[in-house]
């Protein structure tokens, strides 16, 4: 089983939901999964992309309904 890992960015903003994300991947072993908790707008575009982009895979982003969002992301082996 994947290991599950949590960042809660609430009310922090960009690009510091971004910036906790990397931290907690750093930590985590390839295929591990993190879901980070965020609601800064601009978040929104800049995390996904990143996490794309540096090799991850966005398992899912979905619209909190507190308002927010939440990604899953599955950490790549080799990914930063």
């Amino acid at each position: 089983m994947d290991d599950m890992f949590f960042v809660d960015a609430l009310g922090l903003k960009c690009p510091k939901p971004l910036t906790e994300a990397r931290k907690m991947l750093n930590k985590m072993p390839d295929g591990g999964i993190v879901e980070v908790l965020f609601d800064h707008v601009i978040s929104h575009e800049e995390l996904p992309k990143a996490m794309v982009e540096s090799g991850n895979t966005i398992l899912d982003l979905a619209e909190l309904q507190e308002g927010g969002w939440k990604i899953t992301i599955k950490k790549t082996e080799g990914s930063p």
